[in-house]
């Protein structure tokens, strides 16, 4: 039986926005792999925004699949991870 894909994980953002360095820098140390797209060099991730924020772009965006998190603090970050299966936060 062929293990399955863990969930995509996609952040959105900009070169110079501090929020998204921090998010980066945390997903990074925690392991969980993601792709980065700067909005500012990719127009039609631009648009994608725009339509699931109703018109807005607030960054970061995390993305797993279809469900977004817009500027999420770190909990709420840990919390769609989990719920993904990406991240175990059970108390232990």
């Amino acid at each position: 039986m062929r293990k399955s894909t863990p969930p995509r994980v996609t952040l959105y953002g900009t070169s110079w926005c501090s929020d998204v360095r921090g998010l980066r820098a945390y997903l990074d140390t925690i392991g969980v792999r993601y792709t980065y797209i700067d909005i500012e060099q990719d127009e039609e991730a631009a648009m994608l925004l725009e339509q699931v924020q109703a018109g807005k772009r607030r960054i970061p965006t995390v993305a797993v699949g279809q469900d977004y998190r817009f500027v999420p603090r770190i909990w709420d970050l840990n919390v769609m991870l989990n719920q993904h299966g990406l991240l175990d936060i059970r108390a232990g």
